[in-house]
């Protein structure tokens, strides 16, 4: 419900040391249409991020129906910089952010937060996947891509949500994660997909099951299960139960297609 809260780790049961309350939840969005219970208010859902440098925390919350990014100084939850808003344009797609979710935990990574958005519960065909980055000194956006809007208004998917897991980046700062439901499937469109980005957000490689059909039709994200770097493999799994060990240097595109 928008607040942070500090605790300290080596003295369980104590009280906060300090909290912060953003603004009233949002809860705009349409009535209840499954178990998921988040219609009482939407808040600060994902994981936030902390720069262990500068002892700044990072989160990003909705109020008045608008996503920002917040940092705050970790000892005592002084504002840092003044929120942030997301307002990326890709291919002439606006971030639009009545439809969306934040989930997946924010990254730090080339002096830049991460932040990943999903469509709520799949909200009609108005939602895309968003990844879009921040400077973490002056939270100035510097970076926005969709997953899978080239195609313009009337396509719909490929949200990054991950069952609250961030995005992972290499020692090259190239950063990776699954996307979810879609129907676009080509090499820009990239629904169903483990995807590899640059620090900026240029996609560089890819690799999408070849029956990702299928899985669009049985609503089984293959980005459910989050994804994790081991030397040069990125690892991932979803819905279906399988889970993909991919060359991070070759990643395979279309698996079994083109």
């Amino acid at each position: 419900h928008d607040t942070i809260y500090a605790f300290d780790a080596d003295l369980p049961g104590t009280a906060a040391i300090w909290s912060v309350n953003i603004g009233p939840p949002w809860t705009g969005y349409p009535p209840a249409s499954s178990g998921i219970d988040l219609y009482s208010g939407l808040g600060c859902l994902s994981t936030p991020v902390v720069d262990p440098a500068t002892n700044i925390l990072y989160a990003s919350c909705i109020t008045g129906g608008a996503w920002k990014l917040y940092s705050y100084n970790l000892s005592d939850g002084s504002p840092y910089q003044s929120p942030a808003s997301f307002s990326g344009v890709f291919h002439g797609v606006d971030f639009n952010a009545a439809p969306l979710s934040q989930r997946s935990a924010l990254l730090l990574a080339n002096g830049n937060i991460y932040t990943a958005f999903y469509g709520f519960e799949d909200t009609g065909n108005r939602y895309y996947g968003w990844v879009v980055a921040h400077n973490a000194t002056t939270l100035q956006e510097v970076a926005a891509v969709c997953t899978s809007c080239l195609a313009g208004p009337g396509t719909y998917g490929g949200g990054v949500w991950m069952s609250g897991n961030g995005p992972a980046a290499d020692a090259s700062g190239n950063v990776y994660l699954a996307a979810g439901n879609g129907f676009q499937h080509t090499s820009t469109e990239l629904d169903e997909s483990f995807i590899k980005y640059s620090p900026t957000l240029d996609v560089l490689d890819y690799a999408t099951p070849a029956n990702f059909a299928d899985l669009d039709a049985a609503d089984a994200d293959l980005d459910s299960g989050g994804v994790m770097l081991a030397g040069n493999f990125l690892m991932g799994g979803g819905k279906d139960g399988r889970w993909w060990s991919l060359n991070k240097t070759a990643m395979g595109h279309l698996q079994g297609g083109n």
